[in-house]
Protein backbone atom coordinates (compact mmCIF):
# COMPACT_ATOMS: atom_id res chain seq x y z
CA UNK A 1 0.00 0.00 0.00
CA UNK A 2 1.91 3.31 -1.12
CA UNK A 3 -0.75 5.50 -2.21
CA UNK A 4 -3.79 7.50 -0.79
CA UNK A 5 -5.65 5.93 -3.49
CA UNK A 6 -5.31 2.30 -1.85
CA UNK A 7 -8.01 3.24 0.92
CA UNK A 8 -10.04 0.10 -0.16
CA UNK A 9 -6.90 -1.97 1.08
CA UNK A 10 -5.79 -0.20 3.50
CA UNK A 11 -9.98 -1.00 5.13
CA UNK A 12 -9.30 -4.83 4.21
CA UNK A 13 -6.31 -5.57 5.49
CA UNK A 14 -5.90 -3.49 8.53
CA UNK A 15 -9.25 -3.14 9.36
CA UNK A 16 -8.65 1.28 10.00
CA UNK A 17 -11.01 3.09 7.18
CA UNK A 18 -8.40 4.69 4.82
CA UNK A 19 -4.45 5.19 4.50
CA UNK A 20 -4.54 8.97 5.84
CA UNK A 21 -5.65 7.07 9.13
CA UNK A 22 -3.04 4.10 9.06
CA UNK A 23 -0.37 6.68 8.37
CA UNK A 24 -1.24 9.09 11.35
CA UNK A 25 -1.82 6.35 13.90
CA UNK A 26 1.53 5.10 12.39
CA UNK A 27 3.10 8.22 13.12
CA UNK A 28 1.96 8.17 16.60
CA UNK A 29 2.83 4.79 17.65
CA UNK A 30 6.23 4.80 15.78
CA UNK A 31 7.68 7.25 17.57
CA UNK A 32 8.24 5.53 20.53
CA UNK A 33 9.01 2.16 18.70
CA UNK A 34 13.25 1.11 18.51
CA UNK A 35 13.87 -0.52 15.23
CA UNK A 36 17.67 -1.64 15.08
CA UNK A 37 18.82 -3.30 12.07
CA UNK A 38 15.90 -5.56 10.60
CA UNK A 39 14.67 -6.81 7.13
CA UNK A 40 11.42 -5.10 7.44
CA UNK A 41 10.92 -1.28 8.06
CA UNK A 42 8.72 -0.08 10.52
CA UNK A 43 6.17 0.67 8.53
CA UNK A 44 6.09 -3.02 7.36
CA UNK A 45 6.78 -4.28 10.57
CA UNK A 46 3.17 -1.81 11.28
CA UNK A 47 1.27 -3.24 8.62
CA UNK A 48 2.04 -7.05 9.27
CA UNK A 49 1.10 -6.71 12.92
CA UNK A 50 -2.39 -4.86 12.03
CA UNK A 51 -2.77 -7.48 9.05
CA UNK A 52 -2.00 -10.51 11.67
CA UNK A 53 -4.43 -8.97 14.05
CA UNK A 54 -7.41 -7.91 11.06
CA UNK A 55 -6.56 -11.00 9.29
CA UNK A 56 -5.95 -14.09 11.65
CA UNK A 57 -2.97 -14.61 8.98
CA UNK A 58 -0.65 -17.33 10.60
CA UNK A 59 3.11 -16.67 10.43
CA UNK A 60 4.22 -18.89 7.70
CA UNK A 61 1.44 -16.93 5.52
CA UNK A 62 2.88 -13.65 6.70
CA UNK A 63 6.56 -15.27 6.51
CA UNK A 64 6.07 -16.04 3.29
CA UNK A 65 4.13 -12.48 2.05
CA UNK A 66 6.75 -10.07 3.53
CA UNK A 67 9.99 -12.37 2.36
CA UNK A 68 10.80 -12.78 6.36
CA UNK A 69 10.93 -16.36 8.38
CA UNK A 70 8.42 -17.11 10.93
CA UNK A 71 10.08 -16.37 13.85
CA UNK A 72 11.09 -13.16 12.70
CA UNK A 73 7.31 -12.22 12.02
CA UNK A 74 6.70 -13.23 15.83
CA UNK A 75 9.66 -11.08 16.80
CA UNK A 76 8.26 -8.54 15.04
CA UNK A 77 4.44 -8.87 16.44
CA UNK A 78 5.92 -9.36 19.86
CA UNK A 79 7.32 -5.79 19.78
CA UNK A 80 4.61 -4.13 17.94
CA UNK A 81 1.60 -6.07 19.83
CA UNK A 82 4.06 -4.27 23.17
CA UNK A 83 3.63 -0.70 21.88
CA UNK A 84 -0.28 -1.40 21.35
CA UNK A 85 -0.07 -2.62 25.01
CA UNK A 86 1.64 0.50 25.68
CA UNK A 87 -0.72 2.99 23.79
CA UNK A 88 -3.89 1.58 25.18
CA UNK A 89 -3.31 1.19 29.09
CA UNK A 90 -1.60 5.15 29.11
CA UNK A 91 -3.62 7.96 29.03
CA UNK A 92 -2.74 8.36 25.39
CA UNK A 93 -5.15 8.24 23.07
CA UNK A 94 -6.20 9.56 19.54
CA UNK A 95 -9.17 10.49 18.12
CA UNK A 96 -10.44 10.56 14.81
CA UNK A 97 -14.00 12.43 13.41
Amino acid sequence: MKRESDDDKVKFYTGLPCYSVMNTVFLHVSTDFKCNESSLSKFQQFLMTLMKLILNLGNQGLAYRFGISQSTVSKYFRKWINVYVYYTTTSYSVAFT
